[in-house]
């Protein structure tokens, strides 16, 4: 119900301006310049929520506007937003209000396109409450961008949630419940597609007021368990001790030596080790941070920032002879200066000091010539303390009116996430090459018990090679195995362990006693 009221209320909030614009339009037909002023004036004296009016030619050129600005004579929203029927909101240069851009379009292909101030919108949205204490309502447009939140400054600030998960379930699948964050912090709330425009419609409320109560059952929960393993524990430690506390100090010390570059350092446990779970686990959990934190980096980067001097991500222009035409706050500092004014006099409006390999920018200029445009295009520059940065950039060639071409696009500090990947390289290369110095045959395989993992001791112990035995299947490489066959394919199934505490092995020859 709260939803569909607050629907109505936008709907009817944008189509009464769409109605005054069409009646504009049918008052200003066939009047002059003058008698165009005159109408438009007596709009705005009737309509405050429109803090401007243009008369928008079918080319886009303006033919009048109200207030006037001198420097304007082109409306280049014109065949982005309000023709294809989205209204997406901006701020506005004039007042800092939020507003969006509402048209009506003639027969003749002209347009009375007005300036929608959203401010008397958010501040009636503002007086509704849910109906759960705690609970809050946030109103964002169909990009993530937020318009109306109890915090005014996430408005003034223009919050941009759009990458979480359940607004963009919300726009492709309808109404979604979930966790999303703002400025770090956790909600749990319902998202909800409105009719038109389509904005979005959050209900929620910070995730520690929901889960408060269940910690504190769990908590109690944690307590007596703890005092029962207390207990468990003092009557078990000697078995602990000697079969996993033990075995398991020798397989980290084993592992540390090997991280140092200890590599011709055998694994030594006081009992044989079978289990890989703790190895298995380690690396997962080391992969999945790696994978956080460059999900974060990509999640904190905002795709659509509409104010150069606010955006987060390093926006750039070069001319095609090199010089740096103009560059954001966030390029500044990303190359480790203090203000864009503060860049250039270091680097005398020259870029091509800036790239670590000679020839760099030529080469971005190739680039762009054959493709028109470069996406996520990785490069090597210097900071002003001397060390190099990876930069991801996004460019394409522009021309100004009249003007020569030049290079606009947007750059990304990836040095983390490039450090990252590097990190998890070199884990992966630590993994492999601990498996295969392990002395037992280690033999992985797929759902299908196709093999794709054989050790050194595996190629020892039965004489086939790894590049024979990967994609082979498993039988046909150990036909030991065959009587475990059902065995294996259940617990590769189930996901559950399966021990074979005796087996023959392939490797002893005929007449010999078996292994």
């Amino acid at each position: 119900l709260l939803s569909e009221h607050i629907a109505a209320h936008v709907e009817h909030y944008v189509g009464n301006a769409r109605r005054n614009l069409r009646h504009l339009s049918l008052a200003g037909a066939g009047a002059d310049d003058a008698m165009l002023v005159t109408e438009f004036r007596g709009m705005l004296l009737l309509n405050p929520h429109f803090e401007q009016v243009f008369w928008v030619n079918q080319d886009g050129s303006i033919r009048v506007s109200w207030p006037h600005e001198q420097d304007v004579d082109f409306f280049p929203l014109l065949s982005e937003q309000p023709r294809s029927g989205r209204v997406r909101p901006s701020v506005s240069l004039t007042t800092g209000d939020i507003v969006i851009h509402v048209a009506h379009f003639l027969d003749s292909g002209d347009a009375v396109v007005g300036a929608l101030s959203l401010k008397g919108l958010v501040e009636s949205l503002q007086g509704l409450r849910p109906g759960d204490e705690g609970e809050s309502i946030i109103i964002t447009d169909s990009y993530g961008t937020i318009i109306s939140h109890p915090d005014p400054l996430k408005v003034s600030n223009r919050t941009n949630i759009g990458a979480q998960d359940i607004l963009r379930k919300t726009r492709t699948q309808g109404s979604q419940t979930g966790l999303f964050a703002i400025d770090e912090t956790n909600h749990l709330g319902t998202s909800i597609r409105l009719g038109s425009p389509p904005w979005l419609l959050i209900i929620s409320r910070p995730l520690v007021s929901v889960a408060a109560p269940i910690a504190l059952v769990v908590l109690g929960l944690t307590l007596m368990l703890s005092l029962l393993l207390i207990l468990v524990l003092s009557r078990t430690r000697r078995e602990l001790e000697h079969n996993i506390v033990t075995p398991l100090a020798d397989f980290s010390k084993s592992v540390r030596g090997m991280s140092s570059g200890g590599f011709s350092r055998s694994l030594s446990m006081a009992k044989p080790f079978k289990e890989l779970g703790q190895l298995e686990k380690a690396f997962n959990k080391t992969i999945d941070a790696v994978g956080s934190r460059a999900r974060a980096l990509e999640a904190s980067e905002s795709k659509y920032r509409s104010l150069f001097d606010n955006a987060v991500e390093g926006i750039f222009q070069l001319s095609l002879d090199g010089d740096i035409r103009e560059v954001n706050p966030a390029m500044a500092r990303i190359l480790g200066y203090a203000n864009p004014r503060e860049l250039m006099q270091r680097m005398g409006r020259i870029a091509p000091g800036l790239f670590v390999q000679k020839g760099a920018l030529k080469r971005l200029e190739r680039s762009l010539t054959q493709t028109g445009a470069l996406l996520s295009h990785e490069i090597n520059v210097f900071h002003r303390d001397g060390h190099v940065l990876w930069l991801s950039i996004t460019a394409r060639t522009r021309h100004d009116q009249g003007g020569p071409a030049f290079i606009e696009g947007i750059a990304q500090d990836v040095t983390r996430r490039k450090t990252s990947q590097m990190e998890a390289d070199r884990i992966r290369t630590l993994l492999m090459d601990i498996i295969g110095s392990m002395p037992s045959v280690i033999v992985g395989v797929n759902d299908d018990l196709s093999i794709i993992l054989w050790n050194k001791q595996a190629e020892m112990e039965t004489g086939l090679e790894r590049k024979h035995a990967l994609g082979a299947q498993l039988v046909k490489a150990l036909p030991v195995l065959a009587p475990e066959v059902g065995n294996i394919q259940g617990a590769v199934a189930r996901q559950k362990s399966h021990h074979v505490h005796r087996i023959e092995s392939a490797g002893h020859s005929p007449g010999q006693e078996p292994r």
